[in-house]
């Protein structure tokens, strides 16, 4: 665990930047179209699921290349199978604080009312999907610089979103 808080240390300020000004868009992109829950949104609208999204993913195609660059440093240190499970640790992670930030914000400002059972299974089905897009991308750790992992995971984003939500 000490070793994905030292791969945490990758993140860059101006990804964070990048990604707080992409969240404070919210308000403008969807507005407040009596919208009565934080599911609603996160479901049915392009911006956070297609956008967000897409971004968060590509930005975790850049960090597998920097941790590609430095695979030899960690496997020497650490091993192949620790640090295969740093670098899911660190994905699964960034994922998890992206998804919290995200639905947090969400529910801040368009609320809990109205959650209906179909919604709150779309919303499990689509959490699962971001760590399991955000997974895909990770398998490119010790692989060559494949462009591969990021469009299979934003093929499965756009399927799920196209296909099952709307």
């Amino acid at each position: 665990m000490r070793l994905v808080g030292k791969l945490l240390r990758l993140v860059r300020k101006r990804e964070i930047v990048l990604l707080i000004i992409l969240l404070a868009f919210f308000p403008v992109v969807v507005g407040k179209r009596d919208l009565r829950n934080f599911m609603a949104v996160s479901l049915y609208f392009n911006y956070p699921t297609l956008i967000i999204n897409n971004i968060f993913l590509v930005i975790l195609y850049k960090k597998m290349q920097v941790l590609n660059r430095m695979q030899y440093m960690l496997i020497t240190r650490v091993g192949l199978k620790r640090s295969k499970l740093a670098v899911h640790g660190f994905v699964s992670l960034a994922t998890f604080v992206l998804m919290m930030v995200l639905y947090g914000l969400l529910m801040l400002l368009y609320g809990t009312q109205e959650i209906t059972a179909h919604l709150v299974m779309l919303f499990l089905i689509e959490s699962v999907l971001y760590f399991l897009e955000a997974n895909i991308i990770a398998l490119q750790f010790h692989r060559q610089k494949q462009v591969l992992f990021v469009i299979i995971a934003i093929i499965i984003n756009l399927g799920f979103h196209y296909i099952f939500v709307l």
